[in-house]
């Protein structure tokens, strides 16, 4: 732990000596437990597997500590330390990027050969103070090897990304969540990004309102689920209602190929970034100077102001557009003019932080790159997903920026069942803070499309995995809902109406198919939660209660257990990952094996 927090914190010389200390540790451990002591304990039934599992977290420790290693003595050789990876001159520097690639891969091999040594340890008849911890360790590992993969295949194709063959073009959308999408927030601003070998150039922001529409069945959808779900709203030809998706590689795709149509460009790719990735910039580079306003931007006022005061500032929406882009390249000039170079190591931790909170979302029309991307978890892909799945998308049919003012509150209530099924209760609360009055009618309205001063409207998508939705109640009164299907995820739509100073509950029950994995004695329930960026945080409540007769063994850190019941509470950002085991418990277990005729 000493060892990753001092990577993690750009001190690679600390770390490798943390490293090889722990390497020793867990080498002595090793040799420890595999003496004649061991080896006689290893005879007698049951008891003989502590030790077996013991050898295997050592033995996995051992080829953590080297993978950590490997990692630290590769960024200790780059020329010029950790600062090399910083960008410079408004260059992204690609040859220490190349460098760690196969440092990464090494590091990402001795980590799969611990999670491989860790799969050999028993998953029965071992004590609970050792197979719990052992359990953690090698889901720990499994994350770890995970990420490590991740960055090999960003390291490889990251380069190519930046301009290393010949300069690339993208599409660069300004989202805003004061008007939800499906993405995160309607696109109101665009620019064209150009990068050749690492340098980046940024050209003028436009108005999306600018760019041509075209009906919808003049451009290829992006997959039949788009088409069935969004044409009716304009589809891959409107550029107002084209990312109403909540899969980013589908609205990106959309859109370069409605740019190709009517722009006659080719684009190599799609990056959307939000208020609060400009804001981390802020954070980073320094305040920032918004032309026509008297004071300074601090990174804390960066997002009330983009989302919600700049529209009373600038009430001409051409000049709003204008100077905010201009504000928003002036920022990105100093971030790769250098401006983080004191601390580089930050700077990178917040801008990833950045990414897998779905600020910023990043499609590359290459296959090979766009996978990539996806295993890091920075293409904002609604991805298939084993076990159970929640995601609550909204977006907005008011034609305001109401969504600035909205809470949302998720409560999800899981009871499983035998054969892998689970019943499920999806409630989701909207408070609707916003004024009727006191705010510029682009903000709150009344608009003739059919929203009241200060009104939330929005179509609201509740999707799961394999489930069949048998009961949907809005404010406590049976609603009527649209049922459908994308990219393999089942769907209930929704029209909700929140007035100003009011709340909306809608709650929805379910039948969950392969929940859990495993038997009668044991096993797995995982559940993956995709959030929707907001400006207002989601709060999220998970209760999962096991199957009658079960115990809750072992449950995700930040869950609570109490015997049959986990509880988790928080805000689960981009995406969260909650894994609960349970079984039966070892006494009727052991008994049940003595006497099968008895059971």
């Amino acid at each position: 732990r000493a060892g990753r927090e001092a990577l993690v914190e750009g001190r690679p010389s600390e770390a490798g000596a943390r490293f090889a200390s722990a390497e020793t540790a867990f080498s002595r451990a090793e040799d420890g437990v595999r003496n004649p002591l061991s080896a006689l304990a290893g005879a007698v039934p049951i008891v003989g597997r502590t030790p077996d599992t013991v050898a295997a977290l050592a033995e996995g420790g051992v080829q953590v500590a080297r993978a950590g290693q490997v990692l630290s003595t590769a960024l200790e050789d780059l020329p010029g330390g950790v600062a090399s990876l910083a960008p410079r001159d408004g260059t992204l520097a690609l040859e220490p990027l190349e460098r760690l690639a196969g440092p990464v891969r090494r590091a990402a091999a001795l980590t799969a050969a611990a999670e491989r040594s860790l799969g050999s340890v028993p998953s029965a008849w071992v004590p609970g103070p050792v197979a719990w911890p052992a359990g953690s360790f090698a889901r720990q590992v499994g994350d770890l090897r995970r990420t490590l993969e991740a960055a090999d295949g960003l390291l490889r194709r990251l380069p190519d990304f930046l301009g290393r063959g010949g300069p690339k073009h993208y599409f660069f959308g300004a989202q805003t969540p004061a008007e939800l999408r499906g993405t995160g927030g309607f696109v109101g601003a665009y620019a064209i990004l150009t990068v050749e070998d690492g340098r980046l150039s940024l050209g003028p922001f436009r108005d999306t309102g600018t760019l041509p529409s075209v009906d919808p069945s003049e451009i290829e959808p992006p997959s039949e689920d788009y088409d069935r779900l969004y044409d009716r709203y304009g589809g891959a030809g409107f550029w107002k209602n084209i990312n109403m998706t909540p899969d980013f590689p589908s609205a990106a795709t959309a859109i370069e190929r409605l740019y190709a149509r009517t722009e006659g460009q080719r684009l190599d790719g799609t990056i959307f970034s939000d208020p609060a990735m400009l804001a981390t910039l802020v954070e980073a580079t320094g305040p920032v100077e918004v032309p026509g306003v008297p004071v300074e931007l601090e990174a804390e006022d960066v997002v009330s102001f983009l989302a919600n005061e700049a529209y009373a500032v600038f009430e001409d929406p051409v000049a709003r557009k204008r100077v905010l882009g201009a504000m928003a390249g002036h920022v990105l000039d100093r971030f790769l003019d250098g401006a983080v170079e004191e601390d580089p190591v930050d700077a990178a931790g917040a801008l990833f932080d950045a990414a897998a909170g779905g600020h910023l979302l990043l499609h590359s029309a290459d296959p090979s790159t766009q996978r990539a991307f996806e295993r890091a978890g920075i293409a904002g892909a609604l991805v298939p997903v084993a076990g159970d799945h929640l995601a609550v998308v909204v977006n907005n049919a008011g034609a305001n920026k109401v969504d600035f003012y909205v809470d949302r509150t998720v409560r999800y209530a899981v009871r499983l069942l035998p054969d892998g099924l689970a019943e499920a209760d999806v409630t989701v609360r909207y408070e609707n803070d916003a004024p009727d009055q006191g705010q510029p009618e682009y903000v709150i309205g009344p608009h003739p499309s059919g929203s009241e001063a200060g009104e939330d409207v929005m179509i609201a998508s509740t999707y799961c995995g394999r489930c069949r939705i048998h009961r949907a109640v809005s404010d406590g009164t049976p609603a009527a809902v649209t049922l459908g299907r994308e990219l393999g995820h089942g769907v209930v739509i929704d029209m909700v109406r929140v007035p100003s100073g009011g709340t909306a509950t809608v709650s929805y029950g379910r039948t969950v198919f392969d929940a859990w994995t495993g038997g009668p004695a044991a096993g797995t329930y995982s559940l993956t939660f995709q959030g929707q960026p907001t400006i207002r945080a989601t709060e999220l409540e998970v209760e999962v209660v096991a199957p009658p007769g079960a115990v809750i063994t072992a449950a995700h850190p930040s869950m609570e257990v109490d015997g049959g019941r986990a509880t988790w509470n928080g805000h689960p950002g981009d995406r969260l990952e909650l894994e609960v085991r349970f079984a039966r418990p070892l006494g009727l277990r052991v008994l049940e094996a003595a006497f099968p005729y008895a059971s």
